[in-house]
């Protein structure tokens, strides 16, 4: 648990540092030193996460026996280049960290990073631990993110589909960023989205709505396999402040979104209205069935747009909800580390961290 303590609050000075710096060799440092926090850990982890050992072993059967494994076409050019340069399996796990966080440095407004970074670090970073292909599918879809905030259109569509080749469910974001031009006109304001925010969210958890998700819909998707598993029991809540902390950031985002009525802004209204209210959806859904929680997933990277769209508010409580937002990530970020040692057998199995070089 140390060294991620460490790579947090370092990450934190130098995400910082990097921020505010003046000279260019000093941003150039800091942005290298920031990139290798944040990737050597992923990178030079070994047996950490509940999938690891899974994708270990279906790996390196398939490279025992010159096949392809049963992932999405996207893998298929990574796997090739571990057989064709005899590299070792780990390698699966070092490129796509390392993508991720070229991906990470590339979409931060540099201005904004050290505001950004805790939140990434909490969602995204700690849980690409353990969902490796999906996480990482999620973080190329902030490319696609991207481009539609910019207005390109082309460039949208065409990293959306190459996220969904890396991880069929990414076809639900692809869905909901690709549907937005055609809504965001209809879209309500501020404080009655927030309403509707909190209405619907708590309808959702009055009537255990995931449990009735989960057996009539999921039924008819690749999570089909986890009908009679223990994935499909109810979630263990606890005491349920990470479900609620998760749901006031979610309601700060649209507090702080102003309705905007023109081309960017327009764009970031209507990205910081429908992408909150589908979160808490997937948060609330999650609490009530485990394996709903690979849906929430999905979102994961999502909060670095969030956070960084919300800097960009006008809304005069702004620095308020940023303070918020950071102590609620900070707290989610401990509390994950706290709740998923490796000896459970279960959850993200995170703790302690173990390197390859130990291996």
């Amino acid at each position: 648990m140390t060294l991620y303590i460490l790579v947090y609050f370092s990450a934190l000075v130098v995400s910082f540092c990097y921020a505010k710096a003046k000279d260019g060799y000093a941003c150039i440092l800091f942005k290298i030193l920031l990139f290798l926090l944040l990737f050597c850990p992923l990178a030079f982890r070994y047996d950490i996460g509940t999938d690891y050992s899974s994708y270990a072993n279906i790996l390196k059967t398939a490279l025992q026996h010159d096949y392809m494994p049963g992932f999405e076409i996207g893998w298929y050019p990574i796997i090739y280049l571990i057989r064709l340069l005899h590299l070792d399996i780990h390698f699966f796990f070092v490129i796509p960290a390392f993508l991720s966080v070229l991906v990470i440095l590339y979409v931060i407004p540099r201005k904004y990073v050290w505001i950004c970074i805790p939140v990434y670090l909490c969602f995204s970073w700690i849980n690409s631990f353990n969902i490796v292909r999906q996480a990482f599918a999620s973080i190329i879809f902030l490319l696609s993110i991207n481009a539609y905030l910019l207005g390109n259109k082309k460039i949208m569509v065409f990293w959306g589909i190459v996220s969904f080749l890396f991880h069929t469910s990414l076809i639900l974001l692809c869905i909901i960023l690709f549907v937005m031009p055609f809504v965001k006109k209809h879209i309500p304001k501020t404080y009655t989205s927030a309403i509707a925010f909190i209405i619907f969210i708590s309808i959702l958890a009055i009537g255990n709505v995931g449990t009735r998700f989960f057996n009539i819909v999921v039924s008819y998707t690749p999570y089909s396999g986890y009908l009679n598993s223990i994935f499909a029991q109810k979630a263990k809540l606890g005491s349920g402040v990470g479900v609620l902390l998760k749901e006031c950031i979610l309601l700060l985002f649209i507090l702080a979104n102003k309705n905007r009525k023109k081309g960017a802004d327009r764009r970031n209204y209507a990205l910081n209205w429908i992408f909150p209210m589908t979160m808490g959806a997937a948060i609330i859904l999650a609490s009530q069935v485990r394996i709903l929680g690979r849906i929430a997933n999905l979102f994961d990277s999502i909060y670095i747009f969030l956070v960084f769209t919300l800097a960009q508010s006008s809304s005069k409580y702004r620095k308020i909800f940023i303070i918020f937002i950071f102590l609620a990530s900070s707290l989610l970020f401990f509390k994950t580390l706290v709740d998923n040692p490796s000896s459970l057998k279960s959850g993200l199995g995170i703790t302690p961290y173990q390197s390859i070089f130990s291996r």
